[in-house]
């Protein structure tokens, strides 16, 4: 058990400068597990298989990651389904599924949003990620700086220039998942033995937290 009194500066996943809202050239840089999470909606506690996403913005000074957490799943109403028919050339998601690491290392367009929030220490802004669909015709494919990476859940390092969620560090939120924490994991066995309710539309909120190449992009750079 960690002492309480001896704390640690925390590390990695600094939040960089807010950049301007608008429509950028991005690349999924990178894709992490995050495990299974407790999830309170509205009250009513349940686990999910969370990932976070990760975009580069090569176009932008320092060219900045910003990503997303997502449910971990395709079910209608789930924001990763609706991201992933932005994406698609049908408008839907493929009824056989996705593969996400297919995806790692391609292109789209990101709308990315930035909002002012009060603190202690003055207004801050931060960005958000809005959507993402693929690029239009002829705009060159963004070539990133960084090389595509997968964190899985048992992968040690999580990299300081992934963007925290929420505020939080990835690290963080994933040693609090029912694979690696006795706790949550006794919590989550004990719910999905419990009787409970259908979850009757309630769907899946993915957390927010957010060029010089000479080639246009193809039209397969997302493969589905």
């Amino acid at each position: 058990m960690s002492n309480p009194w001896e704390l640690k500066p925390s590390t990695g996943g600094e939040a960089p400068p807010a950049i301007e809202a608008d429509n950028y050239p991005a690349v999924l840089i990178c894709l992490v597990d995050l495990g299974t999470q407790e999830n309170d909606y509205k009250g009513v506690i349940g686990y999910r298989r969370e990932i976070f996403l990760a975009w580069e913005i090569p176009s932008v000074e320092g060219s900045p990651v910003l990503g997303r957490a997502f449910s971990a799943n395709l079910n209608a109403k789930s924001n990763l389904a609706k991201w992933l028919a932005a994406l698609s050339k049908e408008g839907k998601v493929p009824t056989e599924g996705v593969n996400l690491l297919d995806l790692l290392g391609k292109p789209c367009l990101l709308q990315v949003s930035a909002h002012s929030k009060k603190t202690d220490n003055g207004e801050r802004t931060y960005n958000s990620l809005d959507s993402a669909s693929r690029l239009p015709k002829g705009m060159a494919a963004p070539q990133p700086k960084r090389k595509p990476l997968v964190v899985n859940l048992d992968d040690q390092d999580i990299p300081d220039w992934l963007p925290r969620s929420y505020g939080r560090l990835l690290s963080e939120i994933r040693s609090e998942c029912a694979e690696k924490h006795s706790t949550t994991m006794a919590k989550f066995e004990a719910w999905k033995k419990a009787p409970r309710k259908p979850a009757g539309g309630a769907g899946s909120n993915g957390r927010s937290h957010a060029v010089d190449s000479v080639e246009p992009n193809e039209d397969d750079e997302i493969p589905f």
